[in-house]
């Protein structure tokens, strides 16, 4: 399902240890510096190894332009167009069809899917992407669906992703029994060259 040709990156060590922790448990905190590939090759691997009879992913991405361009990103890397297998909704905009199994969405679209379907009806999972960058959307994303998974779908799959997070003071939001993966970025050498002035 994924192109075999993609350059290696550092999420890659972890994508196995992602897929074991949401397999064993419902919630897991994954931290990972920018560039690492959260955003595009993590909800990949969770659609890729997921039954499609659990349902879709949603991708939770903080703005509309970033969620068109990760949907579009993803869609290109199964050699797919937009609305196929990866599909987003923004505000007044949405590519998704029957065959979508990841959805890329904007906080607000998600508070309404809750508002709309408490019970999230065939989702099989919650990623919330960049997490670091709070809003009252995101929060309140991240309180209404830890509800419906502590109260009525303990089944709800979450994956909170971010480059830095407090995270002992997220754990005491997302609970003990949360795995939490570390993923170090890659170093790239820097070298400092002077120029005379001209």
């Amino acid at each position: 399902m994924t192109n075999p040709n993609l350059v290696s990156l550092p999420i890659d060590a972890v994508l196995p240890t992602v897929r074991s922790a949401l397999d064993n448990g419902n919630r897991c905190l994954l931290v990972a510096q920018p560039g690492a590939g959260k955003t595009t090759r993590v909800p990949l691997e969770l659609i890729r190894l997921s039954d499609i009879n659990q349902g879709r992913w949603l991708l939770l991405e903080p703005r509309r332009v970033a969620a068109r361009l990760a949907a579009t990103y993803m869609a290109e890397q199964l050699g797919q167009t937009v609305g196929e297998t990866v599909g987003y909704r923004v505000r007044g905009e949405q590519r998704v069809s029957s065959a979508t199994r990841l959805e890329v969405v904007t906080q607000g679209i998600l508070t309404r899917m809750l508002q709309d379907d408490p019970l999230l009806d065939g989702i099989a999972g919650i990623i919330f992407d960049e997490f670091h960058e709070r809003s009252l959307e995101a929060d309140l994303g991240l309180a209404l669906a830890l509800d419906v998974q502590q109260d009525v779908r303990e089944d709800l799959k979450l994956l909170v992703m971010s480059a830095t997070l407090d995270v002992a003071a997220l754990l005491g939001v997302l609970g003990e029994n949360t795995t939490v993966i570390d993923c170090p970025g890659r170093a790239w050498p820097v070298t400092t060259h002077h120029r005379p002035p001209p």
